[in-house]
C-alpha cells in the first residue's frame, strides 16, 4: 500500500482578521485511483474532529474553482468572503498577486 490520501490542518489568522489563529484546512489530495471511495471524506471529517478537540467551533478553507466549492458545500461549508477579480497572498508582511494564468474565477473563503 501507498499514500492514498493526505491532507494539512493548521491554526491560522483568519485572512482580513489576523488574529486570533483559527483552524485552516489546506491541500486536502486523494490518489486518482482512490477517488470517489469517501477517503476525502473521512480526511475531512477528521479535520473537523481535531478542530472540536482543540476547542474551535469553525474551521476555514480557501476555494478557487467552483467544482471544488460545491465539494465543500455538499460537506456543510458555506462562503464567508469572496473575492472575484484577484487572489491575494500576505507573504513576509508584503501582498503578492499573481498573473492569475490559469485560474477561473477568483477565489472564495469558505467556513464551517
Amino acid at each position: 500500500g501507498g499514500l492514498v490520501g493526505m491532507v494539512e490542518l493548521a491554526r491560522q489568522p483568519y485572512p482580513c482578521h489576523p488574529s486570533p489563529k483559527r483552524p485552516y484546512l489546506y491541500n486536502l489530495c486523494v490518489a486518482p485511483s482512490h477517488r470517489g471511495k469517501g477517503v476525502g471524506s473521512l480526511l475531512m471529517w477528521r479535520c473537523e474532529e481535531q478542530t472540536r478537540q482543540w476547542g474551535y467551533s469553525e474551521l476555514f478553507l480557501h476555494v478557487e474553482h467552483q467544482d471544488t466549492q460545491q465539494l465543500y458545500a455538499g460537506k456543510g461549508f458555506h462562503v464567508s468572503y469572496s473575492e472575484p477579480t484577484f487572489f491575494q497572498l500576505q507573504l513576509q508582511g508584503r501582498a503578492v498577486v499573481p498573473s492569475g494564468e490559469g485560474r477561473r474565477g477568483g477565489w472564495m473563503i469558505m467556513t464551517k
